[in-house]
């Protein structure tokens, strides 16, 4: 049994059934994504080998199309729209075991997908869907509310952007992008106009300028538009700026960035206990001696740590599909949304925490080895630093406790 075998005896447990084509296809990936992911850490730069290895994976169109299996076979529609999204939670958490930024640019294709669909804009949608079935397609985009701005000028037909974009995960690789940028109505309202556009369009730059400590390689730089034309019907979404008086359904859009977070960091502290085992096995060489007792404390506590995360998470999961099928359906309600933000958010907070702690911890169980670039064991905790960064976690502690305490639910946001 190898050591990903062994810290994963028990996942089994937690995990939906899972397709077992979709299964072999994430195994493929982790097994081509293995062997040079320390290098390419160390190296940061764009993903394009990544990207090209997920365009041929086929699994990022796993959340549009109807027509696998997982889909199918389901009892009912609801049925199938939330077994399509336990299947990519799944596999943004398998990739992220091995390769956290690769990760990256699956989960962020899915959510920017799921972004056009929640808005009700059928006609961008349904492109959307045609096109990446039609030739295999990543999407990438730019949305950070709280960094740098790009200008929108209304001219005839559509806009024009000049400015820069911060954060924009996955753009670099992308086929598509996904924009959302501030823009004054000549009534004086601030709307939040959200738009897709073609990586290849005139007047868009990368300015690959992404230097973080972690998810070296998700490609998440500047984005810089040049006087970049945008269509009109290229536009899905024209709501409010302020989150809190946007439409019901499209507020799930932060709710859907957060349960993807969490699978990152579920997979990379797994991740990080699979590769101090290998670390561990290798050293033995064969030899049938118990490890030192500080070392199996240190890997018994980091295996329950990560699979009580875990265990959380997948419930969590389950009710987030359960979320994009009630909007299908056309029956989403503020409280369900809310009870549903509050799971999200527990388990956004144990799974910081597990991170954080394995990736840190591991360390005591491999020791001075284990800290060489060449070991590469240290992205884990860098990668885990960068997601738990994303968002205040304190905040969602507090959420929690007055909706538990008060019965107040979360109101709508950013990030909740």
């Amino acid at each position: 049994m190898n050591a990903h075998a062994q810290s994963s005896r028990h996942t089994q447990w937690f995990d939906p059934p899972i397709e077992a084509d979709i299964r072999a296809r994430v195994e493929q990936v982790k097994t081509e994504l293995a062997p040079h992911v320390v290098g390419r850490d160390r190296k940061g730069s764009a993903p394009v080998e990544e990207a090209s290895l997920l365009r041929q994976s086929g699994l990022a169109a796993l959340t549009i199309d109807n027509g696998l299996a997982l889909f199918r076979k389901a009892d009912d529609r609801r049925a199938a729209i939330g077994a399509r999204w336990q299947h990519a939670l799944f596999a943004i958490r398998e990739i992220s075991r091995i390769d956290l930024s690769s990760a990256a640019l699956l989960g962020y294709n899915y959510m920017h997908l799921l972004r056009i669909e929640i808005a009700g804009r059928g006609p961008v949608f349904s492109k959307a869907v045609a096109d990446s079935l039609q030739t295999p397609t990543l999407w990438g985009g730019a949305n950070n509310p709280g960094g740098p701005a790009a200008d929108l000028k209304r001219v005839d037909g559509g806009y024009i952007a000049n400015g820069r974009k911060s954060f924009a995960t996955a753009a670099q690789t992308a086929d598509r992008l996904v924009v959302g940028e501030s823009y004054r109505a000549p009534d004086g309202h601030e709307k939040r106009l959200t738009f897709v556009l073609d990586a290849s369009t005139p007047g868009i730059v990368h300015a690959n300028d992404w230097d973080g400590i972690g998810a070296r390689r998700s490609a998440s730089g500047s984005l810089v538009f040049e006087n970049v034309f945008i269509p009109d019907d290229a536009i899905f979404s024209t709501s409010a700026a302020d989150p809190t008086k946007r439409p019901l359904n499209e507020s799930i859009g932060s709710l859907a960035f957060q349960i993807m977070f969490v699978n990152f960091l579920n997979g990379t502290a797994l991740g990080a206990i699979d590769t101090a085992l290998s670390q561990l096995h290798l050293r033995k060489n064969g030899q049938n001696t118990s490890v030192p007792d500080y070392i199996a404390d240190t890997i018994g506590n980091s295996i329950t740590t990560a699979n009580a995360s875990f265990a959380l998470s997948t419930v969590a999961n389950k009710a987030f599909g359960e979320l994009v099928a009630d909007i299908d359906e056309n029956r989403l309600t503020p409280e369900r949304r809310g009870e549903i933000a509050d799971l999200i958010s527990q388990a956004k907070v144990a799974s910081d925490a597990a991170a954080l702690s394995v990736t840190s911890r591991i360390f005591e169980a491999v020791g001075a080895r284990s800290a060489t670039l060449k070991q590469g064991l240290d992205r884990y905790w860098r990668d885990a630093r960068i997601y738990t960064l994303h968002d205040p976690v304190a905040v969602k502690i507090q959420e929690i406790g007055r909706y538990a305490v008060d019965l107040e639910l979360a109101t709508p946001s950013a990030n909740s």
